[in-house]
């Protein structure tokens, strides 16, 4: 009732089908949204009955009314209201426990309708760690239904325990699993398929495509940035400064999730940076994996293109003692 605000409230039943026609005659809306649907999972599987009447046969009846009437524009909402009690806390979560855990999302929205319209939503409320798109693989061997469906996994690779509802406290849960992730056993050790598992191209200052499988049995540092992104041109100095000390131990990349190399090109004449950044992530993960959602990030790959390190956001390189760490990941 609160969000009323400009027109008559009209009270009645999706599924009374001359309930819903007769609103909508008087009305004659520019478009419907549909909001009348039932999400608690549960309360579905005692009653699936009930969910299906209200659900299915309910929308059906909208349609239905709709189309006799000639309205077309038409909205269903499959928001997840579960979803955005978690994301807040997430969020909070990552800042206030920042090393407790390395948070990665998925997300099953896969349209660029829909796509536009979460990236908007990670944006506003924050999110900086990574953002994927389902591909099938994780919801279907997970058997991942509903959501919020959560999988915490131990550092070892296993998943150890899975949560399918949403957190009321997720900072006491989620330090809670702690204990029982770090003591989860090991694994069998399963021997490394050879190749290269960082599938990525990109394109060099003159259009040319290089795919980084080039740099296979070699350790490779991947630096993503943008010149629009503040934090990354504030740290890029003194990442430059490092470059000669890395390229030492193995490859370097500094690539620019943008794909005018004017941009660059405008930012190198402005900084007095000489930078031989590369352009345009694509095909391989970035299928994937929108790079640009949150930059500056580092990846530290061994020789078959094995993530070793993720640095997310700024990372202090004038820093001995960290950088130190960067280089002995690079050595091993």
């Amino acid at each position: 009732r609160h969000a009323v605000k400009w027109g008559e409230l009209i009270e009645g039943d999706i599924r009374n089908e001359s309930e819903i026609r007769a609103a909508l005659e008087k009305t004659r809306p520019d478009a419907v949204m549909h909001f009348a649907a039932n999400i608690e999972v549960g309360e579905g599987e005692k009653a699936p009955g009930a969910f299906y009447e209200n659900n299915v046969a309910g929308t059906l009846n909208v349609v239905r009314a709709m189309l006799d009437l000639g309205l077309q524009n038409f909205i269903f909402s499959s928001t997840c209201k579960h979803c955005q009690t978690d994301v807040p806390q997430l969020v909070e979560f990552e800042k206030t426990h920042a090393d407790a855990y390395d948070i990665i999302g998925i997300t099953k929205i896969k349209n660029d309708r829909h796509r536009k319209v979460s990236t908007k939503y990670f944006k506003d409320q924050g999110i900086e760690f990574p953002i994927l798109e389902d591909a099938g693989r994780v919801s279907e061997l997970l058997k991942v239904t509903s959501t919020p469906t959560t999988l915490y996994v131990a550092p070892e690779g296993m998943v150890v325990k899975a949560t399918y509802y949403q957190h009321r406290e997720l900072e006491k849960d989620y330090l809670s699993y702690l204990p029982q992730l770090r003591g989860a056993p090991a694994p069998p050790p399963s021997p490394r398929k050879k190749g290269w598992h960082f599938p990525l191209k990109v394109k060099d200052a003159k259009g040319e495509v290089v795919d980084l499988a080039r740099s296979e049995g070699k350790p490779t540092l991947i630096h993503f940035w943008a010149t629009w992104c503040g934090p990354c041109v504030k740290e890029l100095p003194e990442f430059m400064e490092r470059v000669p000390e890395l390229e030492k131990e193995g490859d370097v990349y500094l690539i620019t999730v943008e794909d005018d190399p004017a941009a660059v090109a405008k930012y190198e004449k402005k900084s007095g940076l000489s930078l031989g950044s590369y352009l345009s992530p694509h095909e391989g993960l970035a299928e994937n994996l929108d790079f640009s959602r949150s930059v500056p990030r580092t990846y530290v790959l061994d020789g078959n293109g094995n993530v070793t390190r993720l640095l997310r956001g700024s990372y202090d390189w004038k820093d001995p003692h960290r950088f130190a760490n960067i280089l002995n990941r690079m050595s091993k």
